[in-house]
């Protein structure tokens, strides 16, 4: 897959941080982890996955109730901490 030896390219950490952090996440999760880093939207990572937009909304509340995020944190500033570079938020 492209977009998966491209994400590594650019963040050869990520999935390793991440598993670390959180062991039981899915490859499914993974990759929805590693579309939200990328800045992709919920429509576009709906047409990436071939899922309905509700699903693709459905997965991140998962990922972040999974993650204990408050309320006010966003899910994808969470996720950039395990790229290893700084916050682009």
């Amino acid at each position: 897959m492209k977009f998966e030896t491209d994400f590594n390219h650019l963040y050869p950490d990520f999935f390793r941080n991440l598993a670390v952090a959180h062991p039981r996440l899915t490859p499914k999760d993974l990759t929805l982890c590693a579309l939200l880093v990328m800045r992709y939207d919920t429509n576009a990572i709906a047409e990436i996955l071939d899922l309905d937009p509700h699903s693709v909304d459905a997965q991140r509340s998962k990922l972040r109730k999974g993650f204990a995020l408050a309320a006010e944190q966003s899910l994808t500033t969470y996720l950039l901490r395990f790229t290893g570079e700084p916050s682009r938020s």
